[in-house]
């Protein structure tokens, strides 16, 4: 694959990923809003922005095969035509109903874009694999985190029409661009594909990091409103420190997966960033069970160094899951079950370990702990350039 071709296509991709991000989290901050012009209550509205972790584990494996199967092209084709009519729906929608409905078929984007990167990874050939993969997560988040802090500016200045129809125009100009620029990602060779990997030991790292953002993000407010906080200044502050998650998460994704093809050990590199990322996350559970003492500045600049840390190493782990398939098709299998159990954690652990914060901070701590102590001894078990040979056999 010529450079010129590979950097126009992977442009056009990775803008696509920072357009579905940015559409999807500016409701956080219109949630309010929302709520006054559907009518209706806040775990109502919530579905709307949980609707697309849900997609994800639904879709995510029918998309990877779809891809494998016929290649990424018309997959992408068909994920640019349901973003832009999802979220044209959402925006004229008037009734709840309506907006459900165009969510829904909106979200069903984020897989289909995501979930077979592997396939993207193997066909480009980048020379860079891991920067490749840090750029996808990190401007997926990074659109994720700059719809939540905008959306209150957009909303001033547009309403909440307005505002969904502006994110709904990027979105379209950002597949607009895609769609023009798929020309360039070569066809996958016709192999015939046996017993591809869903499931690699990778996905432990993905399902504790995410679990774990996630969760931090959801129990943040509660958790300093224990620790004497006003409930306004510490919803305001948990709104915070969210915000400030997700865009470490960008900035740690594409800046240290990045530094992986420039290192002269990645495999060691990685235990390193595992390791860095327990330690952040062993200071950010001490200080929110107020084992620790600090300030507002100190937690915020925990949570985005966590944040960073956290999905610097995932994108490397996302990459090495490709990594171990021997086709395209295999690897966009194997990351879209890392996109799925990742996704079934955040749907599990917050929900389940999340409330034990408030009733016994201790516990919570100790099992959050070692959640990400059982990913971080992925890397550390794992021997450099590890491969499974059962990923993937062609014919």
């Amino acid at each position: 694959m010529e450079s010129t071709d590979r950097t126009r296509f992977v442009t056009a991709y990775v803008l696509m990923g920072f357009s579905v991000g940015f559409a999807w989290f500016v409701l956080a901050p219109m949630i309010p809003s929302l709520i006054g012009l559907y009518k209706t209550s806040l775990s109502q509205v919530l579905l709307l922005i949980s609707i697309y972790g849900y997609a994800m584990v639904v879709i995510s494996l029918p998309a990877a095969w779809w891809a494998m199967k016929s290649g990424p092209q018309q997959l992408f084709k068909a994920a640019i035509v349901v973003s832009i009519i999802g979220l044209a729906i959402r925006a004229i929608g008037s009734s709840y109903s309506l907006a459900l409905m165009g969510q829904a078929v909106a979200a069903l984007a984020y897989p289909m874009i995501i979930s077979p990167i592997g396939a993207v990874l193997k066909l480009t050939r980048h020379p860079k694999p891991r920067t490749l993969t840090g750029l996808t997560i990190g401007l997926l988040f990074f659109g994720m985190a700059l719809g939540a802090f905008t959306a209150p500016t957009l909303l001033q200045g547009f309403g909440v029409t307005g505002t969904l129809w502006f994110v709904t125009v990027v979105n379209a100009l950002a597949g607009i661009n895609l769609y023009a620029n798929l020309k360039h990602l070569p066809a996958p060779e016709k192999t015939k594909i046996r017993r591809p990997l869903l499931i690699t030991r990778w996905s432990l790292v993905g399902l504790a990091v995410a679990s774990i953002s996630v969760m931090l993000g959801s129990i943040a407010g509660e958790a300093l409103g224990k620790l004497g906080l006003s409930v306004p200044s510490a919803l305001a502050l948990g709104s915070l420190l969210t915000a400030l998650a997700f865009l470490g998460s960008a900035v740690g994704a594409i800046i240290l997966a990045a530094l992986a093809d420039h290192v002269a050990n990645p495999h060691q590199y990685q235990k390193f960033l595992g390791v860095l990322t327990w330690l952040a996350l062993l200071w950010v559970g001490l200080a929110l069970t107020g084992k620790v003492a600090h300030g507002a500045a100190a937690l915020e600049v925990g949570f985005f160094v966590l944040g960073a840390l956290g999905n610097g190493w995932y994108s490397m782990a996302l990459e090495a899951s490709a990594h171990q398939a021997h086709s395209a098709g295999a690897a966009g299998i194997s990351t879209a079950g890392f996109s799925i159990i990742s996704n079934l954690g955040v749907a599990i652990f917050p929900v389940f370990l999340g409330p034990l914060i408030l009733t016994s901070s201790s516990t919570w701590l100790v099992l959050t702990l070692l959640l990400m102590l059982i990913a971080v001894m992925v890397p550390i078990l794992s021997r450099p350039g590890d491969q499974n040979n059962a990923t993937s056999r062609t014919t």
